[in-house]
C-alpha cells in the first residue's frame, strides 16, 4: 500500500462526516447551544493552524489562515460567542496534540493533513445545515463558504508528504493519525452533553 493510500485510509478512519455531532447538525438536530459550545471551543483549535502552516514555510497560506481566524469569530459571534478559552477536555486535547505537532515541519505536514483534508467536505456539509435550519446572519457562514471548495491546500500538504524520505513520512503518518483522532474525540467530548 503506497503512503498516499495510507493517509487516505487513516482519513477515512476518522471521517468527521460520520461523527454523530456533525450529523446531527447537518440533519439540524443539534441545539443551537451545542453548536455555541463549538465556536467557542473550536476557536483554539483553528487559530493554531497558522502555526503549522508556518512550521511548514507556508507563510502565504500561515497569512490567510490568520484571517480565517477572523472569520471563525464572525461564525462565533452569529451565535452570539465571544470565544475564550476551551471547556471540553477534548476540545483542550486537540489544541494540545497540534500545537506540540506544530513544532517539526514533518510533524506539522501529516496534522495539518489530517484536518485539511476533510476540511472541504464538512465545511460544505456544515455550511448547508447552517441554511437549512439555523437562522445565523449570512457573516457566519462566510468561513465554511470559503473553505468548501479548498483542495488546494491538502494537495500542497501531500506533494510535500511525499516528498519526504520514508522515514518522514512514517512519521507524518503517524501525527496525521493522532490528530484524526483527536478532531474525533474533540468533537465526542462536545457531543456528549446533548446526546440524545
Amino acid at each position: 500500500m503506497d503512503i498516499q493510500t495510507r493517509f487516505d485510509a487513516v482519513i477515512a478512519q476518522y471521517d468527521l462526516l460520520q461523527h454523530p455531532f456533525y450529523q446531527a447538525w447537518t440533519m439540524g438536530k443539534l441545539p443551537v447551544e451545542a453548536l455555541r459550545d463549538y465556536s467557542n471551543d473550536w476557536a483554539s483549535f483553528i487559530g493554531l493552524v497558522p502555526k503549522g502552516w508556518r512550521c511548514c514555510g507556508e507563510e502565504a497560506i500561515a497569512n490567510e489562515e490568520v484571517e480565517h481566524r477572523g472569520l471563525w469569530e464572525d461564525f462565533a459571534q452569529g451565535l452570539g460567542v465571544t470565544t475564550g478559552p476551551a471547556k471540553a477536555e477534548g476540545a483542550k486535547a486537540l489544541a494540545q496534540t497540534v500545537d506540540a505537532y506544530f513544532e517539526s515541519p514533518v510533524t506539522a505536514l501529516g496534522s495539518l493533513y489530517a484536518f485539511e483534508a476533510q476540511q472541504p467536505h464538512t465545511s460544505a456539509s456544515k455550511l448547508q445545515g447552517l441554511k437549512d435550519h439555523y437562522s445565523l446572519p449570512e457573516s457566519a457562514h462566510v468561513y465554511f463558504q470559503v473553505h468548501e471548495t479548498d483542495f488546494e491546500e491538502p494537495a500542497l500538504l501531500m506533494e510535500r508528504i511525499l516528498a519526504l524520505s520514508p522515514t518522514e513520512q512514517e512519521t507524518a503518518l503517524a501525527s496525521c493519525e493522532a490528530t484524526a483522532k483527536a478532531l474525533w474525540e474533540g468533537l465526542t467530548s462536545l457531543y456528549e452533553p446533548y446526546e440524545a
